[in-house]
């Protein structure tokens, strides 16, 4: 019950950081903009590759170097926001730390944080990336008969707690790299420490992160069709950022217990 308890005081504390500091949440604005500007590229990629498709196939020869050169441009177009994405999470959590230390949010914080651990947690990331791909190979007949059979029994709740259950474990490494920058670790330890906080108070990250998702799944409905789908990136990045001070508030009141030996 303690726990429970002091995830209620942490919870707390976030909503009052989010109401005195309302520049937490620009950056989800500037996200809700990349993503719109993205999709208006994606669409005149997507139709100059079918337009080019058809035409090179309804030629006597099919123009592999366009079809190819469109391939190429649309790979680069995702691996470029994929970095965006990953500068500006990084951000936010500069701005979150800074706002739980007391420091007003600033573009110098946001700025700051990206400098600072850009490399570092790109390095980190292109090591999960082959790791990822290992065990995604290594689980996939697995995970497809857990989809099938209890993820549909379930009413998709099965599906709700793989995902909770990853965010626990690997959701908040970034996080806790950057709030350890006076001792400064590797990302690799961060992801240790990260698995260690997710063993030790499971049931507490899966009810926040159970809590995250169904909030980010069911406030851009109350804003309507077209609300919804022009403010569910917006609304995802607020509750993600509130989220991700309770998860740096639960860090700091347990720290002590997740130092890797």
């Amino acid at each position: 019950m303690t726990l429970f308890n002091n995830l209620m005081d942490d919870m707390k504390e976030a909503l009052t950081l989010s109401h005195r500091y309302k520049g937490l949440f620009l950056p989800a604005l500037i996200a809700n903009l990349i993503m719109v500007v993205l999709g208006f590229i994606m669409i005149f990629v997507v139709i100059f590759f079918v337009m080019g498709a058809i035409m090179s196939f309804t030629a006597s020869q099919a123009n592999w170097t366009y079809l190819i050169s469109i391939a190429v441009i649309t790979i680069l177009l995702i691996l470029l926001f994929s970095l965006v994405f990953m500068a500006l999470d990084l951000g936010i959590n500069s701005i979150v730390i800074g706002s739980v230390n007391g420091e007003k949010p600033s573009t110098q914080l946001f700025f700051k944080g990206i400098r600072t651990f850009f490399l570092k947690v790109l390095m980190t990331k292109i090591g999960l990336f082959f790791l990822y791909t290992i065990g995604f190979i290594l689980l996939l007949i697995p995970y497809i008969l857990y989809l099938v059979t209890v993820g549909v029994l379930t009413g998709g709740y099965g599906i709700l707690f793989i995902t909770c259950l990853l965010q626990a474990f690997l959701g908040s490494w970034t996080l806790l790299l950057m709030e350890n920058d006076d001792h400064p670790i590797s990302g690799f330890t961060s992801i240790g420490i990260n698995i260690k906080f997710g063993k030790n108070y499971f049931w507490l990250l899966i009810l926040v992160f159970f809590i995250q998702l169904q909030l980010t799944a069911y406030l851009p409905g109350l804003f309507g069709l077209l609300g919804a789908t022009l403010a569910t990136l917006f609304i995802s990045y607020v509750v993600s950022t509130v989220f991700k001070i309770v998860v740096l508030l639960t860090y700091r009141r347990y720290k002590e217990n997740l130092a890797l030996k």
